[in-house]
């Protein structure tokens, strides 16, 4: 879908925090552990928020798929 991003001073530490938050329940039913490590220093990112939160989905999502058919069954 084509939209015009808007680009703003984005906490990406925040915005990580979100996106796990919202797929830790769905990682918990395929039993897969889903923790985040999140540099305390990262600063504030000219970015379109919602663009790299549909993208950081996509990504964390399709993690905890592949991780529930294997035999750790974590992402980091």
């Amino acid at each position: 879908k084509e939209r015009e991003p808007c680009i703003e001073a984005l906490d990406l530490k925040a915005l990580v925090r979100e996106v796990c938050e919202h797929q830790q329940g769905r990682a918990a039913e395929k039993g897969v552990q889903l923790t985040t490590r999140i540099d305390p220093e990262l600063p504030a990112v000219p970015a379109d928020e919602t663009g790299i939160h549909r993208a950081l989905l996509n990504i964390v999502a399709n993690a905890v798929d592949a991780a529930s058919e294997g035999e750790t069954k974590r992402v980091i």
